[in-house]
């Protein structure tokens, strides 16, 4: 079958006529479309089918008579709209008008990440890593076009831990939820990110120092690091507390500690956003350690600054030969002072946190009688001399 014209023109062919041999004999076949399907006619004088091809395609053109440039889908999504009446169609446009214009992840970025200006530089940071492999992966992505499933592929094959690909979850969660807030997605139902079941993280039973590595530790550590170790082995304060977070937020001061009223304040600059600005009862054994240590100014800061990094895991391992875990301190005095009191509301009072926390992760307590041995080491005890710590 060969193509001898098109009407009204080759840039704009909307009926065709095409020439074929049947028994020896020329056909002309005048194609076009109308209701969405495809017409044809034949005809055995050429004259006769260019003169229908030029009378369809004016029409077609004119979009008069029965003839449409539809397809078939087309045609078939208009009879729905007929059968749902324009009452329906109306309240279902309505529900998208929100929608004012599409925008593609790497279009919205720098707008989502000056949400997080007025955070401390460690979540900026954080952020935008994370954003970073987010727009790797779907940057020229528009956002209404991203689907749970392609999400959940993506959070999965992270290789990552858990926790981390949780993480990197809530941080594209967070970004699609802003993006709906801004009107890029529909404001009547749960973003894509938002529908992906998260995998559940198993707990680990937390580090607690025995009474043998706590003496250790507390009578052959660097003297200017001993009112970090003190206030977390006998106050339970954080590392971020104690020393605060270099860049963000200063920690304890010494003012913060009275040795007169036997407390320590925790406020809640100090505490910062995990904490709980609180007042902690100075158990006898660490006024011990901190009264010939904290005698400076008022206003300096309790504990370096460098401390936490002073005193890591890897010179725990190397000095200590001590397998560590994050927040051995604080956990080894939650679990000593709930076994010393048995009073878990207290015991969550005196940490900053909840009963709840008490009852999910310190459940395997110590006896009383190590409670009691753990808040009697004092530096005569351990054999340690003190000194006046010079800041």
């Amino acid at each position: 079958m060969a193509l001898v014209a098109e009407f009204p023109s080759k840039e704009n062919p909307l009926v065709k006529v095409y020439q074929r041999d049947q028994f020896g004999k020329p056909r002309f076949e005048v194609c076009w479309r109308a209701e969405g399907e495809r017409k044809r006619k034949t005809f055995t004088d050429q004259e006769a089918a260019s003169s229908l091809a030029q009378k369809l395609s004016k029409q077609i053109k004119s979009n008069s008579g029965r003839f449409h440039t539809i397809t078939a889908a087309e045609y078939r999504l208009l009879e729905k709209a007929k059968q749902l009446g324009e009452s329906e169609i109306d309240a279902a446009l309505g529900k998208v008008s929100d929608l004012s214009h599409r925008c593609t992840v790497s279009e919205l970025k720098d707008r989502f990440l000056s949400f997080y200006d007025h955070r401390a530089k460690r979540t900026r940071d954080d952020v935008r890593t994370r954003f970073a492999q987010i727009e790797d992966t779907f940057g020229d992505r528009y956002l209404d076009s991203i689907t749970t499933h392609e999400i959940e592929s993506w959070y999965l094959s992270l290789p990552v831990a858990t926790r981390t690909k949780n993480n990197f979850l809530t941080i594209f969660t967070t970004f699609m939820n802003l993006a709906r807030d801004w009107e890029y997605l529909p404001h009547d139902r749960t973003t894509a990110a938002a529908r992906v079941r998260r995998v559940q993280t198993l707990k680990k039973e937390p580090g607690i120092l025995t009474l043998d590595e706590a003496t250790a530790i507390l009578k052959t550590a660097d003297i200017t690091l001993l009112p970090y170790i003190t206030l977390g082995l006998f106050a339970g304060l954080r590392p971020s507390e104690s020393a605060g977070v270099i860049g963000e937020r200063d920690g304890l001061l010494i003012r913060d500690i009275d040795l007169e009223k036997n407390v320590i304040r925790i406020r809640r600059p100090v505490a910062g956003k995990v904490g709980r600005p609180r007042v902690i009862d100075i158990q006898p054994n660490l006024k011990k350690w901190l009264s010939p240590l904290l005698n400076g100014d008022p206003d300096s800061p309790a504990c370096f600054r460098t401390s936490y990094t002073k005193f890591s895991e890897a010179n725990l391992a190397h000095e200590w030969k001590i397998p560590w875990t994050i927040d051995a301190m604080r956990h080894s005095f939650i679990s000593y002072y709930f076994a010393l009191t048995g009073e878990k509301g207290r015991t969550a009072q005196q940490a900053g946190n909840s009963e709840r926390v008490i009852d999910e992760d310190y459940n395997n307590p110590r006896s009383k009688a190590e409670a009691e041995a753990w808040f009697s080491l004092t530096p005569e005890k351990v054999g340690r001399p003190l000194g006046r710590l010079g800041k």
